[in-house]
């Protein structure tokens, strides 16, 4: 016959037990669980990196065939207009984000980097990413180094998106990112950076840095 305390300690042994069912079913659920979201990860990292050479190697031969078509329009490529950096509002975005690290020199130019760049607007052929370096070619033989700041719309630029129609035969293909209240007051009075020393000439090339 069992007694009180007996069938008590029977009570808790069996508690004890469905408590150790439960937990060691808990332990099984989590362990499959994590099982099973180790394998997807490690199945889809291994599909990304079967998949990125390709992609990388797509966009690498796009940037070659791309280089060695970067060319200039023919024509008056001379003119070269300006936008104020204030026109940059919109925080988000990579422009503006650039804008924060860059500086005005004494000609009211926008200036970017160890290497002091100018900071442009370029049309989508030259174009591919803010901070994108390039270095432009006069054909009065001065080279500069210009970081990409702002895009060109398509919709603005010719078919290739190279430059935009300034009219009387002006094609405008690199466009200077400045501070319109410390510009130049000659290159502000004429619309044209062309009137900052240096800066007057055709374009004869545009190379990436």
């Amino acid at each position: 016959m069992l007694t009180g305390k007996t069938r008590k300690d029977k009570a808790l042994y069996g508690i004890a037990a469905l408590s150790v069912i439960v937990l060691c079913i808990v332990v099984l659920i989590v362990s499959v669980t994590v099982i099973a979201t180790r394998g997807y990860k490690e199945a889809h990292t291994e599909y990304i990196e079967a998949y990125e050479p390709a992609s990388v190697s797509v966009k690498m031969t796009e940037r070659a065939v791309k280089e060695e078509k970067l060319d200039i329009p023919k024509g008056d490529t001379a003119f070269k207009s300006y936008m104020s950096y204030r026109a940059i509002t919109n925080k988000r975005s990579a422009q503006y984000k650039l804008q924060q690290a860059c500086w005005t020199d004494d000609e009211g130019l926008r200036r970017y980097g160890e290497d002091h760049d100018y900071v442009v607007a370029l049309g989508t052929y030259y174009a591919d990413y803010i901070g994108q370096r390039f270095e432009i070619t006069l054909d009065t033989g001065v080279s500069f180094n210009v970081v990409v700041g702002d895009f060109k719309a398509d919709k603005d630029t010719d078919s290739k998106n190279q430059y935009y129609d300034s009219g009387n035969g002006k094609k405008n293909v690199v466009e200077f990112v400045v501070d319109t209240r410390e510009l130049n007051s000659k290159a502000r009075k004429m619309g044209d950076i062309s009137y900052i020393s240096g800066f007057a000439g055709n374009i004869e090339s545009i190379e990436e840095k």
